[in-house]
């Protein structure tokens, strides 16, 4: 990923990608109780409320970029990616709380967001972001589980387990009967001694986007300091609102601004 197309994949999820992605949603079968699946659900999300991350991102459409991260449950997000041989700056993505800010080096250009934050935190924690309380739960005709949940504004969210019930593998989320945006996870970092996924997956549909993160090291990271997720740019840069700019016009509106509540 150059840093001429690091817009593209703004602040890890937001930016315009060529070809869209397919949402695939399973058979509904019998009921089951939600219970035991919602027990299951509150499990996974326990975890480490602070970690460091290093891997790589990729975007079928635009390459890669190797990463570095650290989050810290409720209070922020600092990601940074370079691309090619020498490990140029491709993009920084810095959030506190809720707000984010997006900083391109190679165009000497920030973009600030008033949300995401605290959504894109609980993904990096390995978690299943949700949207609201359990509803219903059905087996699905391969043998495994869909947990559904209910959220405001017409946001339901569908939690899919595999035959073998171990972790979730799935999250779709649904407003007003169409998948706007799905989260997957697969395999196991090595050698960490609690779970966290080896590969994130990430399929928007407006604006049209998929993403992989692929995890190379996952550590607990108490004491990050708060500075941490504080971006402060060098003098001359231009910053931008992320819906006021040619990349987001508003035919091309982040999903992030309507982003799933939880």
């Amino acid at each position: 990923m150059s840093a001429r197309v690091a817009p593209v994949f703004l602040a890890l999820l937001l930016a315009l990608a060529g070809c869209g992605p397919r949402f695939v949603r399973p058979g509904a079968g019998p009921a089951v109780d939600p219970a035991p699946w919602v027990r299951a659900l509150e499990e996974h999300n326990r975890g480490p409320r602070q970690l460091r991350l290093a891997g790589v991102l990729r975007s079928g459409a635009w390459g890669r970029a190797r990463f570095g991260a650290a989050v810290a449950e409720g209070r922020g997000v600092r990601l940074d990616a370079v691309a090619g041989p020498f490990g140029t700056a491709a993009f920084v993505l810095a959030c506190r709380a809720d707000r984010c800010r997006v900083y391109v080096p190679g165009e000497r250009r920030a973009v600030d967001l008033d949300t995401g934050g605290l959504w894109l935190g609980r993904v990096l924690l390995g978690r299943v972001p949700t949207v609201g309380p359990a509803r219903a739960a059905w087996r699905t005709p391969e043998g495994g589980t869909v947990l559904l949940l209910e959220g405001p504004g017409g946001w339901t969210q569908e939690v899919e387990w595999g035959p073998e019930g171990r972790r979730p593998r799935r999250a779709r989320f649904v407003r007003q009967g169409r998948v706007e945006a799905e989260i997957s996870w697969e395999g196991r970092v090595a050698g960490v001694g609690f779970w966290y996924p080896a590969r994130i997956g990430l399929k928007l549909r407006e604006p049209s986007a998929d993403y992989e993160m692929e995890l190379t090291r996952v550590v607990p990271a108490d004491g990050l300091e708060p500075d941490l997720f504080v971006l402060r740019l060098p003098p001359g840069v231009t910053v931008e609102r992320a819906e006021g700019t040619e990349g987001w016009k508003p035919s091309r509106a982040p999903l992030w601004h309507r982003m799933p509540p939880g």
